[in-house]
């Protein structure tokens, strides 16, 4: 009901491009500007919300965390025609801000890249985007580490005075660059579908016959596996590929992450893929496939879900618990 109620919203001129949730904000990101209400005190979407006037999130890709308990870039994206990355701080009264810049990329100086996928760390602390350059066309992964405010106590609380730094201001700011070497290129050139592991240093690329795991961390290059993971059945075609989430790990991670979670994940939350095939236009079948090693992408084909008997699928997503 959430979701058709989302829909209703918007006339037929409106050009829904995504549903983001943030925080605790649920963001429509339209054709007319981003639209967005804090669940705790509305229900509804009313006008764009002026703090995203004037910014625009490239290719529609965006890193969001969806943790009640995270404050500031709980949303990151690269803008285009400003040429650098931004993020949301705050909720109710919100700030957009920029990165700075360290020696291995300047956050500020990107209006050459084009945005191709994007993650948030559970945590919050790290933002990380596949980039591609549209003058080389080569690829390379970047991420992003939080802003922290200054942290602290009064020695006297009673009167607020004696303010004893514990932790300084940490701004967010530009972290590692990873180059994509020339096999993983022609991998990506040809993709489907490409997107983050959630929990671990791994690249899913899936074309129309296979998919590939990239793993990066170590040293300044990615490492391309050429390996296929998965391959479809004969007559068939790989046409859509993504991580496995829960619909409560999306839509309220921190609910699924405390010690002990409020909600126990199940075994597969961020460790399996969802793989749409089709032998025909008009047949088409979703697989859920277990990761068998996460931080090396490797899959466990044999314990894979099966589900078929569908005609055209146009998209998969998972609700509820």
């Amino acid at each position: 009901m959430l979701y058709f109620a989302i829909f209703c919203l918007f006339r037929r001129s409106f050009h829904l491009k995504s549903y983001i949730r943030s925080s605790q904000l649920f963001i429509a990101y339209t054709n007319n500007g981003l639209y967005s209400f804090l669940n705790v005190a509305g229900n509804k979407f009313s006008m764009p919300n002026s703090v995203f006037n004037g910014f625009e999130i490239n290719n529609n890709v965006y890193a969001a965390n969806s943790s009640y308990s995270i404050g500031d870039n709980h949303l990151v994206w690269l803008d285009k025609p400003k040429g650098a990355f931004y993020s949301l701080n705050g909720t109710s009264y919100n700030t957009c801000t920029p990165y700075i810049s360290n020696p291995d990329f300047d956050p500020n100086d990107m209006g050459s890249q084009t945005a191709i996928a994007a993650t948030s760390s559970q945590d919050g602390s790290l933002a990380t985007f596949l980039l591609k350059d549209d003058n080389s066309g080569n690829y390379a992964i970047y991420t992003l580490s939080q802003y922290k405010a200054e942290e602290g106590y009064y020695e006297d609380p009673d009167n607020w005075e004696g303010w004893i730094v514990t932790s300084p201001e940490q701004p967010a700011a530009a972290k590692n660059k990873y180059i994509i070497p020339t096999t993983g290129k022609t991998l990506l050139d040809k993709a489907v579908s490409i997107f983050f592991g959630h929990t671990n240093n791994v690249l899913y690329v899936v074309t129309d016959a296979a998919i590939y795991s990239f793993t990066y961390g170590m040293g300044n290059e990615v490492s391309v596996s050429t390996t296929s993971q998965f391959t479809p059945s004969n007559g068939e075609k790989i046409t859509k590929a993504k991580l496995y989430q829960q619909g409560q790990y999306t839509n309220q991670i921190n609910v699924m992450t405390g010690n002990p979670p409020t909600i126990a994940p199940n075994a597969w939350n961020n460790k399996a893929l969802i793989i749409v095939t089709q032998s025909a236009e008009f047949n088409g079948k979703v697989s859920i496939v277990p990761m068998k090693q996460a931080g090396a992408g490797t899959l466990d084909i044999s314990k894979a879900l099966i589900y078929d008997g569908f005609g055209k699928i146009l998209d998969v997503t998972t609700t509820g618990y």
